[in-house]
């Protein structure tokens, strides 16, 4: 019998909060007249197109930096999960095999104890901590043990209980 390889991949979208908000709203305070102000700044007036497109460009980055997604793929029990920083720059926050959680459980259920609450390794993929799709898992990891917050989805969760089937609780 010929052994399939599977492969699930699944990406959301962070969610906006207040502090994104809150950004927003301060450049759109400070950055226009700092626009306008370079035209006025006797030290800078000749090289005020130059100033300009800096500020420009830094608050290009700063808005397009807000737009956050989390990738996650599982290939035959493998999962990785990378952050997406304005559809351009990829960091892996995580990879490891399930085999080796200690625990794969639904966050509003009672298995996210004080035990649970207090790892300080937090990895927090989720499009946002109130969903209602959140689960965790636990591993041992090279940097000790960590916490990670994700939103998989049906078929990530069937390959999870067949590979792991006394350590999931959904």
């Amino acid at each position: 019998m010929e052994i399939m390889d599977v492969f699930v991949e699944k990406m959301i979208s962070k969610k906006k909060t207040a502090v994104d908000y809150a950004i927003y709203a301060i450049l759109a305070v400070l950055v226009p007249p700092a626009m306008i102000g370079t035209f006025y700044i006797p030290v800078i007036q000749y090289i005020a197109p130059v100033f300009l497109a800096g500020i420009i460009y830094g608050t290009y980055l700063v808005v397009t930096g807000r737009n956050i997604e989390f990738e996650y793929a599982v290939t035959n029990g493998e999962i990785d999960i990378d952050k997406i920083v304005a559809k351009k720059r990829r960091k892996r926050l995580y990879s490891g095999d399930c085999r080796t959680f200690d625990i794969l459980a639904k966050m509003d259920g009672s298995y996210y104890t004080q035990d649970m609450k207090s790892i300080s390794n937090r990895i927090e993929a989720v499009s946002d901590m109130k969903s209602e799709d959140v689960f965790f898992f636990t591993a041992n990891t090279k940097d000790g043990k960590v916490i990670v917050f994700f939103e998989p989805d049906r078929r990530m969760l069937d390959i999870f209980k067949n590979l792991i089937p006394r350590k999931m609780y959904d």
